[in-house]
């Protein structure tokens, strides 16, 4: 039976956001089925906003949402076998409050943490590099981890 992996990270109008997720689906779907917070109708709205539009997509998102994106991002992260976060991307205007949570979830279920990281705060700072189960510089580095250590 596949594994479930869980594409943790911070999602904003940077198209990165979504490709590095389209990337690490194509790395990893023959082995594994991927959950993707970024994989829905409301979140692919998000890039079609520029940053002068931004305030207006906030507004919408809190009338939608209702608390809907965090219970369901919580279910995903519950279903999970394996998480792999991209700590890589940060956007300015906003921080990785979802992120966090994804880690403390992952960390209070006992599930291992594969993390992409960066030369920045958040990597260094000891509540979330203590979620870590391993670390990679690139996406292709933690997908190469993840082969090895959970491939059947």
């Amino acid at each position: 039976m596949k594994k479930y992996i869980y594409l943790a990270g911070n999602i904003s109008n940077d198209p990165e956001t979504y490709k590095w997720r389209e990337d690490a689906t194509k790395l990893l779907e023959s082995e594994y089925n991927i959950l993707n917070p970024a994989a829905n109708k409301f979140n692919k709205n998000l890039i079609k906003y520029n940053k002068k539009d931004l305030e207006e997509f906030k507004k919408d998102a809190i009338n939608k949402s209702k608390n809907i994106l965090i219970v369901k991002d919580f279910q995903l992260v519950n279903k999970a076998d394996i998480i792999l976060v991209n700590l890589q991307l940060l956007t300015p205007d906003k921080p990785l409050i979802g992120t966090i949570y994804e880690l403390a979830w992952a960390w209070c279920l006992k599930k291992p943490v594969i993390a992409i990281i960066a030369d920045n705060w958040w990597c260094k700072h000891p509540f979330p590099a203590s979620t870590f189960s391993a670390t990679a510089e690139t996406l292709e580095e933690a997908c190469t981890i993840i082969k090895y250590f959970f491939e059947e």
